[in-house]
């Protein structure tokens, strides 16, 4: 009786053990668990999507009209110098600005060469933003697609394709005011149509080294939204002939000079020109009107030698007019000319 008495006590304790240890593990596994959980890092990235979301056409060279999200599919049979016309609608369901910056024709995988694509994405791209210029969460824009067969033979193929490629654009601020925008990895010009900066720095954003030539700003490797501030040569004037804008530049440059009367007060004989400042197909042309000495002093402006020891001037002021019509020149100078014999 008491050898059974002593074997259901050990039963008992063994029983009791093995039911600590269990609560213990699961209590152990209970703690792991919510030691994990507090430490998980959440990160939140940014949504790039954009797809196609609709096609229609009204054109009898295509049938079978489907789409992806990247493609608009169909089987095709276009006559030499014929077009087919695609309304594409494309939505951004995320939340990142987004656009389309290249359009390609295809034969199954094979690339269709010498088709016309309009529009034509060669050196610019499409916002995808709606009316109102909203351009994230679920905004949709309509493109129209022409693609004309300029091969020199028929297109006839079950599998033909037309692709769309979506990239993020960035915006560009300067000095709080939006000048443009630009995509992904892209590089950003600007000219200056006034007030051209003599240098630029990057307030916020990721991009290249900003330079500034002439009057054109140009920002390579864009790969955010930019925030620029910018420095300008001129200190004051409002561009009138009594009132001048006020350049601080030491030495006489047309290349900073505004549209309207400029001063250089800080260059030699201080001069002051009228100057009109034209930008055309991306370029600038900066035409210099007038030119005056405004500060000669007691003994006059001395304004440099060339290579032959003669005095050299470059004033801007063009002698003779594009069109070939009449000029006039009106030059007003005191000089010593038995002092300067043979020099002019």
């Amino acid at each position: 009786m008491n050898g059974y008495r002593r074997n259901t006590k050990l039963y008992i304790v063994t029983v009791v053990l093995v039911f600590v240890v269990v609560l213990l593990t699961i209590g152990y596994s209970v703690f792991v668990s919510q030691f994990s959980i507090t430490n998980t890092v959440v990160h939140l990235r940014a949504d790039a999507v954009t797809r196609i979301t609709g096609v229609t056409t009204n054109s009898g060279y295509v049938s079978d009209v489907d789409y992806t999200t990247v493609s608009v599919k169909s089987s095709a049979s276009i006559p030499v110098g014929a077009s087919v016309i695609f309304d594409v609608t494309i939505t951004t369901l995320g939340t990142v600005p987004m656009a389309l910056s290249v359009i390609s024709v295809k034969n199954g995988a094979n690339e269709i060469n010498d088709v016309a694509v309009t529009p034509s994405l060669a050196s610019t791209y499409i916002k995808i933003c709606d009316n109102n210029d909203l351009c994230i969460s679920n905004k949709s824009k309509v493109v129209q697609v022409t693609v004309t067969n300029n091969t020199g033979s028929a297109i006839n193929t079950s599998n033909f394709g037309v692709y769309f490629t979506f990239t993020p654009f960035y915006t560009v601020t300067y000095n709080s005011s939006l000048i443009g925008d630009v995509l992904h990895n892209g590089t950003f010009t600007y000219v200056f149509q006034s007030n051209t900066p003599t240098s630029v720095s990057v307030t916020s954003g990721s991009c290249g080294s900003p330079t500034i030539s002439s009057a054109t700003l140009t920002v390579p490797n864009v790969v955010s939204d930019l925030v620029l501030t910018g420095t300008t040569s001129s200190s004051g004037g409002t561009g009138t002939e009594q009132d001048p804008y006020q350049s601080s530049s030491s030495t006489y440059d047309t290349a900073v000079v505004q549209t309207g009367y400029n001063i250089f007060e800080e260059a030699p004989g201080a001069p002051k020109v009228n100057a009109v400042v034209t930008t055309s197909g991306g370029s600038t042309t900066t035409t210099i009107n007038s030119f005056e000495f405004t500060d000669t002093g007691s003994s006059g402006v001395e304004f440099g030698t060339g290579a032959s020891a003669n005095p050299v001037m470059d004033t801007g002021v063009l002698a003779f007019n594009s069109d070939n019509s009449a000029f006039s020149i009106h030059i007003k100078f005191k000089t010593n000319l038995i002092a300067n014999r043979g020099k002019y």
